[in-house]
């Protein structure tokens, strides 16, 4: 606040535009909108030509979703100077108002003014992507990863965003029936082993690109599409077997009181993604294990679920109950409404489900086990035992498949609050299975504290007693009491692995590591399915 003052103050009496955009950027980073929009509104009624302060400007509104005055601004930085990215910033704050024709349009005049832009071909391929373009969506993904495996492109992120790019050609295959090729696309990313140690504090910084074989699969999807292939249809029959959540008969050993839960909000993508998600989840392990699926969501339409059951039949959806959603203790009024760019307060909601008030949703109360995936999650390949089964036998409590790192802002006070439970429930050592996600100080990280590891809640299996016991829900209630779901962002991902941690014995909880599947840049593929795809080993 100090420091945007003074900044306040110089720009004043100089009159530079930089002055005043430093204030900007101070009281804009603090949360006080109303002076940092004031101070970039004077910074270009100083310079109405100055591209730099039309583009902070237009991106701080963006940040907190203005996103028609956003577009505003960018049209004024674009009538400066056009460029691509430019044009870029147009059509993104565009799809931010959900107008996705007229994003597209802008996408491609901005590929036109810079084709070698990665960044601009990456959105291009998503935009047509929730247009249903599913042949372009294809096309500008290619092209994507076209530039970065032949090093012609240029992006402000360089080689960083590489799984990302590759990540979203293959789920553009995926889209478009093409599985076999998404599959060898995802290939190329490769993931740590057990032990490996993180460098950096960012989320998937432990993730690698297998180069040639990312090369390898760009140049088959390229052969595949070049040859006009004609795309062999998914072996998916419309089933004519009854909606209800009591499977048909089993053809191999399933667990009785297991259930696999989704939970979709009213984004397109969201929809469009859990279409592909059953379908994959279907051909891989349903239709031999017709285990019951419950669809959590916000408000699908009647003609959204009859083509989600068409996929598969025993499938419950439950809007949910909005006590379940919202804190009884917090004022919304005084939370942020964003938090990091993407976190709404509906976003927060979620992760407060997830964490702990979802184990007492009535809906669940006939099940012992659940089986939550996202709605892009993906079975890339079949699955040969049974998780449920596994896990049963198994006596655990937990399973998961891997483990990333929570950004710092994210966690603002959330180990503090977990020793403080710790002492109060009177655990004075680590426990043992908490002890490995312990900082030993030499990660740039304090000796001694948490180190910001969570589970990948995307895909997770649990036994509903364990979280329905007062031992995890008294963690859940310390942690609900202090706000900080909506204050700070707190994540389901952290929240369960310190809840875990704390309260099970490492014997029981598991790792699965032989089950195909991929979440976005994460992607686990067995030695055998890289084998049937010829993917580098």
């Amino acid at each position: 606040g100090e420091a945007a003052g003074c900044f306040a103050i110089a720009g004043r009496m100089s009159g530079q535009v930089l002055h005043l955009l430093s204030a900007a950027h101070s009281y804009h980073k603090a949360g006080e909108d109303s002076r940092a929009f004031a101070l970039y509104g004077a910074a270009v009624r100083k310079d109405p030509e100055s591209v730099d302060a039309w583009n902070d400007y237009s991106f701080a509104l963006s940040q907190r979703q203005h996103y028609q005055e956003a577009e505003w601004a960018a049209r004024k930085s674009l009538a400066v100077r056009r460029t691509g990215d430019a044009l870029f910033m147009v059509a993104n704050h565009i799809m931010g108002q959900k107008r996705l024709g007229a994003a597209c349009e802008v996408y491609k005049e901005a590929h036109e003014e810079a084709p070698a832009s990665m960044d601009i071909t990456h959105n291009l391929g998503y935009c047509r992507h929730l247009t249903n373009d599913t042949k372009g969506a294809v096309e500008a993904a290619l092209v994507t990863c076209e530039l970065y495996v032949y090093a012609k492109g240029t992006t402000g992120e360089g080689k960083d965003q590489a799984p990302m790019y590759l990540a979203g050609l293959a789920s553009a295959l995926r889209r478009r029936g093409l599985l076999s090729l998404a599959v060898a696309v995802l290939g190329s990313l490769t993931q740590p082993e057990e032990g490996v140690k993180f460098t950096r504090v960012i989320i998937n910084d432990h993730l690698r690109v297998h180069r040639s074989q990312a090369e390898y699969a760009v140049n088959l999807v390229r052969e595949f599409l070049d040859l006009q292939r004609p795309i062999p249809p998914l072996p998916l029959p419309k089933p004519a077997l009854p909606i209800t959540l009591k499977p048909s008969r089993p053809t191999l050993e399933m667990v009785d009181g297991a259930v696999i839960t989704y939970l979709i909000g009213n984004k397109t993508e969201h929809y469009l993604d859990i279409k592909d998600s059953l379908t994959s989840l279907h051909i891989h392990f349903l239709k031999r294990r017709p285990y019951p699926v419950i669809v959590f969501h916000e408000g699908l339409g009647a003609p959204q679920m009859e083509a989600l059951r068409e996929l598969y039949p025993h499938l419950l959806f439950h809007r949910l109950d909005e006590a379940f959603l919202k804190a009884p203790n917090v004022n919304l009024t005084e939370v942020p409404k964003i938090i990091g760019g993407h976190a709404s307060v509906g976003y927060r909601h979620m992760c407060r489900f997830f964490s702990g008030s979802m184990f007492q949703y009535p809906l669940l109360d006939k099940f012992t086990w659940f089986w939550r995936l996202d709605s892009d999650s993906f079975i890339l390949g079949d699955i040969e035992t049974d998780p449920f089964v596994r896990m049963r036998d198994g006596k655990n409590v937990y399973g998961y498949m891997g483990v990333g790192r929570e950004d710092d802002y994210l966690t603002t006070g959330l180990w503090p609050a977990t020793r403080d439970y710790m002492a109060a429930r009177g655990i004075k050592q680590t426990p043992k299975l908490l002890q490995q996600y312990i900082s030993d100080g030499q990660d740039g990280l304090v000796k001694g504290d948490w180190d910001r590891s969570y589970y990948y809640t995307n895909f997770e299996i649990g036994y509903l007693p364990f979280f329905r016991d007062e031992k995890y829900q008294s963690y859940f209630r310390h942690l609900e009491k202090l706000g900080g779901f909506y204050h700070y962002r707190w994540g389901d991902a952290p929240i369960r692995l310190l809840g875990v941690a704390i309260h099970a014995k490492p014997a029981f909880v598991y790792r699965f590591t032989d089950i195909p599947y991929s979440h976005k840049v994460f992607v686990v593929l067995p030695d055998k399915v890289r084998s049937e795809a010829k993917i580098a080993m």
